[in-house]
């Protein structure tokens, strides 16, 4: 699925090139198919944190100071849609 292949660069090749650059501070990846967020933090000493977020959990980027409610992320989100749509893609 194509969904998954994406999710694996993002969370591979792309993070890695990312991390090269000095002004990124944080990366942050939602998910499609669950309520989830991880937000990968570099700390003062330059190593990366995961700083995993669920269900009913609140959501900080430290980089700009924001907070929110894990669920204001997912508003109108319905997982029945997209499953849906992710059993049509893997028929075709």
């Amino acid at each position: 699925m194509l969904w998954a292949f994406r999710r694996a660069v993002d969370r591979g090749d792309k993070f890695a090139d990312y991390r090269q650059l000095d002004s990124l501070q944080e990366y942050v990846l939602i998910s499609q198919d669950r309520v989830n967020v991880e937000v990968f933090r570099r700390s003062e000493s330059g190593q990366w944190v995961l700083y995993p977020y669920g269900e009913g959990e609140e959501v900080y980027l430290s980089s700009v100071d924001y907070r929110c409610a894990i669920a204001d992320l997912y508003e109108d989100v319905s997982f029945d849609a997209l499953e849906s749509m992710n059993g049509d893609c893997a028929e075709n």
